[in-house]
């Protein structure tokens, strides 16, 4: 039963997708640049105006269509919120701190993603919280250090995602550019859920930052297509990663997934607000986040 729901949802948002790319036909998109400045701002009137439902919301405008759904399954015993994306360029893609990359510095994923006008958000890798971790944000490195036995996750200028093994020694390897592609940004909490399809995650060799067997809040960013993406979260300390993994397995066309933070850092925002509003856990607020990764319009009308 769950299946055939996500099977629905998804063709629900892919009709909507198809719908943005009409709407969009002829309008000027821009690159943006790769800096950390703000995004153009979200336009809430073209074409369709941002909608709230029950537990659905939309955006589009030429350069992006966001959805957002959330929905409780009795398979997982937790509430699960999901944001699907599709963006018009790899630029869209993008990152930001509460303070500076080279600075330290904790704020609501919410704050950051009204700040950077963002249309979809979520709380990035804790990068503060390990010196051992590669930091490349917008195409510059802050941090070119990385301690072995991480999973890697690394983004480049057309918006793929390429993921490397703890294995595979990332910590030896050019971390800017593949295949000839420069990389925007890298992440570095993990580990990596799924590869090319196949569900890749070893709660046995990740480290112990992801709790790996314990039942936890988690959080994902997945790949699922060309310049199509896909937020995950849940609602309450409900799944391992082996079971996170299992979960988004079930998605059909899903292509890469790594696990970011989780717990009570795991922030979701769409159009500037927090849609994950679990219940608190022993009594802990949300806690503020050093960093998100978001997506934006690239789109300014004239």
């Amino acid at each position: 039963m769950e299946s055939k729901l996500r099977r629905i949802i998804a063709a629900a948002l892919a009709c909507a997708w198809m719908l943005g790319a009409v709407h969009g036909a002829g309008a000027e998109i821009l690159e943006l640049p790769l800096d950390f400045e703000p995004a153009p701002k979200p336009q809430a009137t073209y074409p369709t105006p941002y909608s709230e439902g029950e537990a659905w919301l939309h955006y589009e405008d030429p350069s992006i269509t966001a959805d957002y759904e959330g929905y409780s399954s009795d398979e997982w015993h937790t509430f699960f919120y999901i944001a699907r994306v599709k963006i018009a360029d790899g630029s869209q893609i993008r990152t930001a701190a509460a303070n500076s990359f080279e600075k330290k510095g904790v704020a609501p994923a919410q704050t950051l993603a009204r700040r950077m006008n963002a249309v979809v958000a979520a709380n990035g890798d804790f990068y503060t919280g390990n010196s051992g971790r590669y930091v490349l944000r917008q195409g510059k490195v802050f941090r070119d250090y990385m301690a072995p036995g991480q999973d890697l996750l690394l983004i480049d200028e057309d918006g793929d995602f390429h993921i490397v093994l703890a294995e595979e020694h990332p910590e030896e390897m050019d971390k800017t550019a593949v295949n000839g592609k420069k990389i925007t940004n890298a992440l570095c909490f993990g580990p990596a859920l799924i590869r090319d399809g196949e569900i890749v995650v070893d709660p046995s060799k990740a480290q112990e930052q992801s709790h790996p067997i314990a039942k936890e809040i988690r959080m994902a960013i997945c790949q699922m297509g060309e310049r199509e993406y896909m937020l995950v979260t849940n609602s309450n300390e409900s799944l391992t990663l082996e079971e996170f993994a299992q979960f988004l397995s079930g998605f059909d066309g899903i292509q890469q997934a790594y696990n970011l933070d989780g717990g009570m850092s795991s922030h979701l925002v769409f159009m500037g607000e927090l849609r994950n509003k679990f219940a608190l856990i022993n009594n802990q607020d949300y806690r503020p986040v050093p960093d998100i990764i978001y997506f934006a319009s690239a789109y300014r009308p004239d």
